[in-house]
């Protein structure tokens, strides 16, 4: 006989366990959606849907006929299978009307979005543009699924810009109607145009961006599994274009606006322009650290930042869209990591950062920015509308949760970076009765202003000239710059180095070690070569200081030399400072077995100036250099040669030219033998030859030399070439007895040759153009080895070249 009274208590028990187990998982289930829990869960559905009944949304309907919807299906359908959608051209719209509020305006709709996450299931995303009526105050706008921009979080942002007089665009959210078919809630998206500029306060004018459509096609290779290192998707290859493209041609205003503010995009690309003559720094300043607050980095690429022309101010401004946020800002924008030091890198946003007046006031705006104090009186202000936002969200979203936990997570992340635990590494190297020179390794992803010396916690001497450490340089080991006090005769104890990085308030404290740098050892070790110069330097110069034994330098602007100065220690260093003009004599020279330094820097008049006309007699094709280096190294970071000839010769050495340009050398720059040479960022115009190398090994990269006769020329030698423009010259390379030269996306142009491959050397282009030569290459015109010479061009492009190959 069955005991129903036990039944009953084990069925009641089953279902108090699988309630338990349910609510356990249901409890996971939230937790994974951002919510704390089964309880959170439920107190933030029962607050939306409160606020739900106390708002109604916009209501608006799209009539579209059965044709045009199929279209628009089929459009779709095929961007799914992609994995992406291109729309390419006007071909795209449809023609539709728009009914609202008892309005009825004609319109054009096409889909919207690159990411099929604008496409998926029965929300697609809309761009439309109206007749001539506006639609809510916009005659051009998007409609898509409030979760592709992360629903009330990108109204927030959008609030923010706003605040801080950044243009931004009419943002919200209403409830869609397309023919029959209820869509439920969207948000819709101002999109940009003359409207634009109206409720922004701002005089007309075109608002521009980088053409990505190029981008995009790299994008759909990618999607489907092909990777290909395609030029033409990259930054360096767009151009600036105007929305509202037909608005712009047909408006002369506008037209004029379009104009100049491209040529400030371009020279700012070029490097011509720097951030602070393009860029209204204030605005661009709060727009980057509103992104560091919010997290939307992504927003970031060339390929989505917007542009406007004030014609007012003369500056490029920023125009906020698609934030993507609220996300976790693990780096901020500020941080611009160069891959060398000296260098920006070659992209937009590497090059915004590395003006230090734009970077000083980013990191100003992003102290005050990110701050409890700021942002919790930012919520007071929207408080009330953004109920109101969240309501209309919560009619068809009623379990999404909104918080502004994240934002302040951000402030604290984005106060942890600044506030770094060490910025560099300090030590002595050298100390004296009335001055100290210390070394310093970079350690932080931020430039650091050096600001004052601390002795024994007592006395604060203040830095004589403005210095900036750069941010360490990644994929680099230490890197030491060299820094000096002079001091009124105090015993240097217990040093402590005060620096800021540029702009902020905060100031870090490091202690300077009493150890020199290991650095220091290692080269003591590793210099004790034999010389051909005779061990007692001959320095004799009214104006060349010895600072401590090693190390020289001149106290004056204007350096004029004209006898040889001798530095036959290996450890001697011969420092030259930005802002120095050095003219050398017929009968001046430098020759060194040590290292020569010249520092010149970025900033405005921070280059350093070499100049040798003097020195050059066009009946002596055989002068002496006016540098001679002898198992030594030479350093030179934004210096600008001009009228030299003969300049540099060098015999087991090291050279480094960093952002350094080269003007009117006549016969050749340098010539080299058993050395290692780098050109990073230079360039040169009448430029006869840059140098004859022999049994070396010659690298340059993202540099461009023009209008010479013979570029290069190479005995034994390896030569790489990445990202170089060579035009103009008679011969563009000619290389001797086993020398290679191999280039990528590089592009050389020769009035009569491209190569001169003698005693089997060999030629390899890879990628870039190879045009504008009477004979492309010449092929063993003397030859007493054995073996062939060779060329390859692989994946290169060929064009106004009469003949390809010629041998003799």
């Amino acid at each position: 006989m069955i005991n129903k009274s036990k039944l009953l208590k084990r069925l009641i028990i089953a279902i108090l366990l699988l309630a338990c187990v349910a609510a356990f998982v249901a409890h996971k289930f939230v937790q994974s959606y951002g919510f704390d829990g089964l309880g959170d869960f439920i107190t933030v559905y029962r607050h939306n849907k409160n606020l739900a009944s106390k708002v109604e949304p916009v209501e608006m309907k799209i009539l579209l006929s059965d044709d045009d919807y199929d279209f628009l299906k089929k459009r779709r359908d095929k961007a799914i299978e992609r994995g992406i959608q291109i729309n390419d051209g006007e071909d795209n719209y449809v023609p539709c009307k728009i009914i609202q509020n008892g309005d009825t305006v004609k319109a054009e709709l096409r889909l919207k979005g690159h990411m099929t996450d604008h496409l998926e299931g029965d929300k697609w995303s809309f761009r439309v543009k109206t007749d001539k009526k506006p639609v809510l105050g916009m005659r051009r706008f998007s409609l898509q699924e409030p979760g592709t921009r992360n629903y009330a979080y990108e109204w927030v942002y959008h609030q923010l810009l706003k605040q801080e007089g950044i243009i931004h665009l009419n943002y919200d959210f209403i409830h869609l109607q397309l023919n029959d078919k209820d869509l439920g809630i969207y948000a819709i998206e101002e999109h940009f145009g003359q409207h634009v500029l109206d409720h922004n306060d701002r005089p007309s004018g075109a608002i521009l961006r980088w053409n990505p459509n190029l981008y995009w096609e790299w994008r759909i290779d990618e999607l489907q599994g092909t990777y290909l290192n395609e030029q033409y998707s990259n930054y360096s290859s767009s151009f600036v274009e105007p929305y509202e493209k037909g608005t712009v041609e047909d408006d002369s205003v506008l037209l004029n606006t379009y104009m100049r503010g491209a040529a400030l995009l371009e020279a700012f690309r070029r490097g011509e322009k720097k951030t602070s003559d393009v860029f209204d720094i204030t605005l661009m300043a709060r727009f980057h650290a509103i992104i560091d607050l919010v997290g939307g980095h992504h927003s970031l690429d060339w390929s989505d930042v917007k542009f406007f022309y004030n014609s007012k101010t003369d500056k490029i401004e920023p125009v906020g869209y698609e934030s993507f946020s609220v996300r976790k800002t693990e780096s901020v924008c500020g941080q611009r990591i160069p891959d060398v030091y000296d260098a920006p890198g070659f992209n937009y946003h590497d090059q915004l950062f590395a003006d230090p007046l734009f970077f000083e006031a980013y990191i100003k705006e992003l102290e005050r920015i990110a701050d409890e104090k700021y942002f919790n009186n930012f919520i007071v202000s929207i408080q009330a509308e953004l109920d109101q936002k969240n309501g209309i969200i919560a009619k068809e979203y009623p379990y999404k949760k909104f918080s502004f936990v994240p934002y302040f997570e951000n402030i604290d992340l984005i106060r942890q970076n600044l506030q770094l635990p060490k910025p560099f590494h300090a030590f002595i190297e050298t100390k004296t009765d009335s001055a100290i020179a210390i070394q310093l390794s970079p350690v932080s992803d931020f430039p650091i202003e050096i600001l004052s010396l601390v002795v024994n916690g007592k006395h604060e001497i203040q830095i004589a000239q403005p210095f900036i450490l750069p941010a360490k340089a990644r994929n680099t080991y230490a890197h030491y710059f060299y820094i000096s006090f002079n001091h009124p005769d105090l015993k240097l104890k217990n040093l402590v180095l005060k620096a800021r990085i540029p702009g902020s308030s905060w100031i870090f404290e490091t202690e300077v070690s009493d150890l020199p740098a290991s650095k220091k050892f290692d080269e003591e070790v590793n210099n004790h070569t034999e010389s051909n110069l005779d061990q007692t330097s001959m320095i004799q110069h009214p104006e060349l200081i010895n600072f401590h034994d090693s190390i020289w330098f001149f106290n004056t602007e204007e350096i004029s030399i004209d006898q040889t100065l001798v530095f036959a220690d290996s450890q001697d260093v011969l420092v030259f400072f930005p802002g120095q003009r050095v003219n050398f004599g017929e009968q001046g020279s430098i020759v060194s077995s040590g290292r020569i330094e010249f520092r010149g820097s970025s900033e405005e008049d921070g280059n350093i100036e070499v100049n040798a006309s003097e020195a050059i007699n066009p009946k002596d094709k055989n002068s002496k250099p006016k540098i001679l280096l002898q198992d030594g190294d030479l350093i030179c970071s934004n210096v600008s040669f001009f009228e030299v000839e003969n300049f540099l010769s060098a015999t087991e050495a090291e050279i480094y030219f960093t952002q350094c340009s080269f003007g009117d050398v006549q016969n050749n720059f340098m010539s080299t033998k058993l050395s290692v040479i780098h050109f990073d960022e230079c360039g040169g115009g009448k430029v006869a030859s840059l140098g004859y190398f022999e049994q070396s090994l010659v690298r340059l990269r993202k540099s461009f030399f023009k209008n010479g006769n013979q570029f290069i020329e190479s005995n034994g030698s390896d030569i790489d070439l990445i990202g170089c423009d060579i035009s103009n010259f008679s011969v563009c390379a000619v290389l001797n007895y086993s020398s290679s030269l191999r280039s990528w996306n590089s592009n050389f142009s020769g009035k009569d040759y491209i190569g001169v491959l003698n005693h089997a050397s060999d030629m390899t282009l890879m990628g870039g153009v190879v045009s504008a030569a009477r004979i492309g290459f010449l092929l063993d015109d003397k030859n007493n080895l054995p073996g062939e010479s060779t060329y390859l061009l692989y994946r290169s492009e060929v064009s106004n070249i009469s003949i390809l190959e010629k041998r003799p």
